[in-house]
């Protein structure tokens, strides 16, 4: 099963406690319906957004990669 977060909150913090639970994307609630839809079809596919996310925030990246030296 894989899990998509979908959260009113966007930040540092909430993306790393999703990553850390083994979620394959993490999505504000503002989201479009068509980047939604997107999400769950590339989800489906056996995708993980959510490392598009880590890329985009190298705070969360560089407290991942501490996390699971």
């Amino acid at each position: 099963t894989r899990v998509i977060m979908l959260s009113s909150y966007f930040n540092d913090e909430e993306l790393f406690e999703t990553i850390k639970t083994g979620a394959a994307a993490y999505v504000d609630k503002r989201t479009s319906t068509a980047e939604l839809v997107g999400t769950i079809r590339k989800v489906s596919r056996g995708a993980y957004p959510i490392n598009d996310s880590i890329i985009a925030r190298p705070a969360v990246a560089d407290r991942v990669l501490k996390q699971f030296q």
